[in-house]
């Protein structure tokens, strides 16, 4: 997901770094990225590949390399913004030449981490100090580690919404849709933002998952019945979704949106609502700044449902960093995950 966030980030020049062949993926599967024992020692350039192509034009990733130099002097990190990350990756991950370290990408089945990803030690060791460790667990050992925990909602203009004479969150999906009508009605609002042409955005209407029912086992159930049952999480997301686009409460051509413009748009009151995630917030309140509109008009709302009288959200990592099989310089990789994190 290219969400700068992972905009699930376009540095043209990074240099490639071409890892010495390692042999087959049999020869190499298994292989750990060992934590350093004496980071003055640990030595090598190392490729970083991140969706934030924002945080690396703007030189926020550089400082962050200055910053881990002071304490891994020896260590040269560039990095490689992909904007649009999992089509890239996937073309990447059929060489060996796939950065030393990247986000995991969902096209990589879990039960093949082993495949592709160093191992960055047993689970048992890292959940001492780390969240979310078993979405990246292959046999006990953990293959990604993400720096940042996510919860789904809304990224809103507070002032938009007010103008609207909409005060409180709406409880349920009938009072959101008659806030939106309220929004086109009342304002020059494009009420919600579906930001279809990105792909991506769309996946974030997954994680309504557990919202509706207030269920953090809502995703696993999935397994086990009918995940578009009357009233299931799925079918409260999707239909709310659905009726959004069938009212005419959408943007009018979903085929021409462009991701970076709608921060600056819903930051100026251009547009609404979006549904995304707590990792978006920052994003929408810097393109006020720059826009030179007010940050605090940037709101986030939680999905419109409730468990008696309580707004329900599950917690879940963003991309995972991993460390490349074949990379040669494992240990650096390894350190700069456990520093970034």
């Amino acid at each position: 997901m290219h969400m700068n966030r992972r905009p699930l980030l376009a540095l043209s020049a990074a240099a490639l770094l071409l890892s010495a062949c390692t042999g087959t993926g049999g020869a190499t599967q298994g292989a750990d990225a060992k934590a350093p024992d004496d980071p003055s020692k640990v030595s090598g350039t190392i490729t970083v590949l991140t969706v934030r192509t924002d945080l690396v034009q703007d030189g926020t990733m550089d400082r962050y390399a200055a910053e881990f130099n002071k304490t891994y002097p020896k260590v040269k990190v560039e990095f490689q913004a992909l904007t649009n990350y999992e089509a890239e990756i996937k073309i990447r991950m059929n060489t060996e030449n796939y950065g030393d370290v990247l986000l995991i990408p969902a096209v990589v089945e879990k039960d093949d981490y082993p495949k592709f990803f160093a191992s960055l030690g047993t689970r048992e060791e890292r959940e001492k100090k780390y969240r979310f460790t078993d979405f990246t667990t292959v046999d006990g050992k953990v293959y990604g580690q993400s720096p940042v925990g996510v919860a789904p909602g809304f990224v809103y203009n507070k002032r938009v919404w007010r103008e609207a004479g909409i005060r409180e969150w709406p409880t349920t999906p009938a009072e959101f849709l008659a806030g939106l009508k309220a929004i086109r009605s009342r304002t020059g609002a494009t009420p919600y933002y579906t930001n279809f042409a990105a792909q991506w955005p769309l996946t974030s209407w997954t994680y309504v998952n557990g919202s509706v029912s207030c269920d953090t086992d809502a995703t696993t159930e999935l397994a086990e019945g009918d995940p578009w049952a009357e009233g299931a999480d799925l079918r409260v997301g999707d239909t709310l979704l659905h009726d959004i686009v069938a009212q005419g409460l959408a943007e009018k051509d979903p085929t021409t949106t462009n991701w970076e413009a709608s921060k600056t748009r819903l930051a100026k009151g251009e547009i609404a609502t979006q549904w995304l995630g707590t990792w978006a917030i920052v994003q929408f309140r810097d393109a006020a700044r720059k826009a030179g509109t007010n940050p605090d008009d940037i709101g986030f709302m939680p999905f419109p449902a409730q468990v008696d009288g309580t707004f329900c959200a599950v917690v879940a990592p963003d991309y995972n960093q991993a460390v490349n099989i074949h990379s040669d310089h494992k240990e650096a990789a390894r350190a700069w995950i456990d520093w970034f994190t």
